[in-house]
Order: structure tokens, then C-alpha cells, then sequence
């Protein structure tokens, strides 16, 4: 090919500069809008790849028993994942979908409300839990609140609140957070529950290493809760710092963290 017709890949810097130009001049692409539906069902629980091309979502008027999709941008089509699935949550990079369901899947009979995931490459549906409760979406007080579990960016780690008490080598009290690294197979008690201050709300960072929940928090020993408090805890080193506002009557509140200990 002659020189002056060499394409020449443009670098990080360069593109940069294209997009602002883009920006400046009013020439960026107008927002869209995509309705995904399925066919005579109501949609809900939507959970997005990093990339936006991939949305797992259930379709169906039970958001604790509906059937779970995944939504492919490129195609504008919809693939479906499996019957009775409840909270999806997608990994990163799109492949992984994990989910909780207390149907018979893999045929093996009946169990309680488990953590799936759904390898949308090779097709492959594992189970991640076998416990003797329901897991990933208990809130605690026996009713699902549809809360899904975090899932890191390569799908690897899953994180997720369980009402077993059976997951952990050694036993664990119902409503603690716990992780699941699925290329082990090892389960880590990463916040004990208490009686109704269950660990809720997980959310990991791309490589899995923190987790951040919200449990309730009491200000006197044996006391009621009094209100909730989000911990971010650093799995790599096993330290948890509890995230807080401190209030003062002429600014703005502020994030203040410190250390601190599982009650």
C-alpha cells in the first residue's frame, strides 16, 4: 500500500481530542431510548454490562419468580436464560449473569432460593450455593426484597446476603454477607449477621477485592437499631472501615471513615 495511503491507528490523545471537538460543536449523538419487552409480559430488574451492550432483566408480573432474558444492543434481540430467576445482576464484561431462583433448574430436585450463574459464552448454568436457607435476597425478616448480589467485573467473586446458616466452614448466623470466589469454590463470611441487622445491599468493585453493604447500627450495647450504616471492607487484608456523615450546624455534611471491627 503507498505511504500516503497507510491508515494510521489514532492514539488515545488523538480521539480525545476528536470527542471534545465533537462536543464543542454540538455534533454529539442525540440520546436514544430502546424499550426491551417481551411480548404480552411486564419487564423489571434491569442489569447492565459496563459496555451498555448487554441488560439482563425479567420479564413476567412476579419480580420473585419471572423469567430472566438478556438483551443483546448490537442485535436488538432477546435471549432467554431461565424460568422462575429473581435479582439478576451482570457481570462487567457481560458474560456472567448471576441470579437467585428456587426452581429446578439443573434437575436435582427441590431447594431453597440459590445463586445461579449463567455462563452466556458457553452456555453453562451453575449452582453457586446449596444451603439450608434462602439465599441473595432475603432481607432478613423472611421476605424477599429483591435485592440482587454484586458480581465483579470478570464474574469471578460474587457477594450477596443468605439466610443459611450453612454456607461457611463452620457455620454462619442468617443474614450475614458472604463471598463466593467461583473459581475455588471457597465461601468467606465477610460480615456476620445479628438478629434483624441483616448485611444487605452489596456492591464490588471490578476486581473484587472491595465490598461495600449497609447494616444497621445501634448506639448503645443491646439497644434497637438506629439506623443503617454503609462498611466498605478491603477483602485482600480482611479490614473493614464504616462510612459515616459527620454533621455540623454550619457546613455541609461530610464522609468521615474508620476502622472497625465485626460486632
Amino acid at each position: 500500500m503507498p505511504r500516503s495511503m497507510r491508515r494510521i491507528a489514532p492514539t488515545p490523545l488523538a480521539a480525545a481530542v476528536v470527542a471534545l471537538a465533537l462536543v464543542l460543536s454540538g455534533c454529539t449523538p442525540a440520546p436514544t431510548t430502546t424499550a426491551v419487552t417481551v411480548p404480552g409480559s411486564s419487564t423489571s430488574a434491569p442489569a447492565e454490562s459496563v459496555d451498555g451492550r448487554w441488560t439482563a432483566f425479567l420479564a413476567g408480573d412476579d419480580a420473585n419468580a419471572s423469567d430472566l432474558y438478556v438483551y443483546d444492543r448490537t442485535t436488538a434481540s432477546s435471549t432467554f436464560i431461565a424460568h422462575g430467576a429473581a435479582a439478576p445482576s451482570i457481570s462487567g464484561d457481560g458474560r456472567y449473569v448471576a441470579f437467585t431462583s428456587s426452581a429446578d433448574l439443573l434437575g436435582t430436585g427441590p431447594h431453597h432460593r440459590d445463586v445461579f450463574v449463567w455462563d452466556r459464552t458457553t452456555h453453562g448454568l451453575s449452582q453457586v450455593t446449596h444451603g439450608n436457607a434462602d439465599s441473595g435476597v432475603d432481607d432478613g425478616a423472611g421476605d424477599l426484597d429483591h435485592r440482587p448480589q454484586a458480581i465483579s467485573a470478570d464474574g469471578r467473586i460474587l457477594a450477596f446476603t443468605t439466610q443459611a446458616t450453612d454456607l461457611v466452614p463452620g457455620g454462619n448466623i442468617a443474614g450475614s454477607m458472604v463471598s463466593v470466589d467461583r473459581s475455588t469454590g471457597a465461601v468467606t463470611l465477610e460480615r456476620p449477621g445479628n438478629p434483624g441487622r441483616p448485611a444487605l445491599d452489596p456492591a464490588l468493585s471490578a476486581d473484587g477485592r472491595y465490598l461495600s453493604f449497609v447494616q444497621d447500627f445501634v448506639q448503645w450495647p443491646d439497644g434497637p437499631a438506629t439506623g443503617t450504616r454503609v462498611h466498605r471492607r478491603d477483602r485482600a487484608t480482611g479490614t473493614d472501615v464504616d462510612i459515616d456523615l459527620a454533621l455540623s450546624a454550619t457546613s455541609p455534611p461530610t464522609a468521615t471513615a474508620s476502622p472497625t471491627t465485626n460486632p
